[in-house]
């Protein structure tokens, strides 16, 4: 992000209020809902569960496997966000370096590298 010219990234507002009906849907059928006063409600006996994910701990894990950006409000340091990559060349064809060294590999050995 920070070499993409990247300013803020914001959580949309109604993306937050969608997760949190959908994770207060799902407690409700678990023990953390039950009336009790209790951590996970803020120390009351009723009302919002909170600091728990609506899920088992490997659910949790694969929802964080892969970002949502379109979730996202992205604002960038420039007017284009496509700015970052400059002029089409890389820094070493603009000094006249050899950029021919990675011709022998593979194609899943080229997608491995790292520039």
């Amino acid at each position: 992000m920070q070499t993409e010219n990247v300013r803020t990234i914001e959580v949309k507002p109604e993306v937050v209020k969608e997760l949190n009906e959908h994770e207060q849907e799902y407690l409700k059928q678990l023990v953390f809902a039950a009336p009790c006063r209790s951590w996970y409600k803020g120390g009351k006996s009723t009302g919002k569960v909170i600091a728990v994910w609506s899920g088992s701990a490997h659910h949790y894990m694969r929802a964080l496997n892969r970002v949502r950006w379109e979730d996202y409000v992205i604002t960038h340091t420039t007017r284009n966000r496509f700015a970052y990559l400059g002029n089409g060349y890389t820094v070493e064809e603009d000094k006249g370096e050899s950029n021919g060294w990675f011709l022998t590999n593979t194609f899943e050995e080229y997608q491995k590298l790292k520039f």
